[in-house]
């Protein structure tokens, strides 16, 4: 009987054990995402280093009025190595890795903002080129019609 119990209690705690999983950390400031959090090195060529940084959101532009959206979020932030965040009020709202899409003859760098399966979800469009103007401009620029086009100043 005792035997029996023990082999019972055995087999609960092993199928406890087998329950458990990895436990992923849930995000809530960019500062604490590892650099190395997505990727080991370097994700960007050297023209587009300078996509580093702090970029207040000003504007958006397209969809099917061309005027864009609301605005839902107030910076993006992109850290190394291809780490963003998108915040509002100093609230981490969506976070996730760039993913640099295989190139074409395209002279501009096609990208996707991949939000982490423990993040929100902001920018449904994830899909863009990245188009600076000047060195303080950003836009994350829609591929094709109808989508959504986000325009940001760098914060200094």
């Amino acid at each position: 009987m005792t035997k029996t119990i023990l082999i019972f209690l055995l087999a609960i705690i092993l199928s406890l054990m087998s329950c458990q999983k990895d436990e992923k950390k849930i995000y809530t400031t960019l500062d604490s995402i590892e650099t190395k959090e997505y990727y080991n090195a370097e994700i960007f060529t050297q023209p587009y280093l300078s996509i580093y940084g702090k970029w207040k959101l000003f504007g958006t532009s397209g969809g099917f009025s061309g005027t864009g959206i609301d605005l839902n979020f107030d910076y993006l932030e992109i850290r190394k190595y291809g780490v963003y965040g998108l915040t509002q009020n100093g609230n981490l709202l969506e976070y996730g890795k760039i993913t640099i899409t295989p190139q074409t003859n395209e002279n501009r760098l096609k990208v996707y903002l991949e939000k982490d399966e423990y993040s929100n979800l902001l920018m449904r469009d994830n899909e863009k080129y990245i188009d600076f103007y000047g060195s303080d401009t950003l836009f994350l620029s829609a591929p094709c019609c109808d989508r959504i086009n986000y325009h940001f100043v760098r914060e200094n």
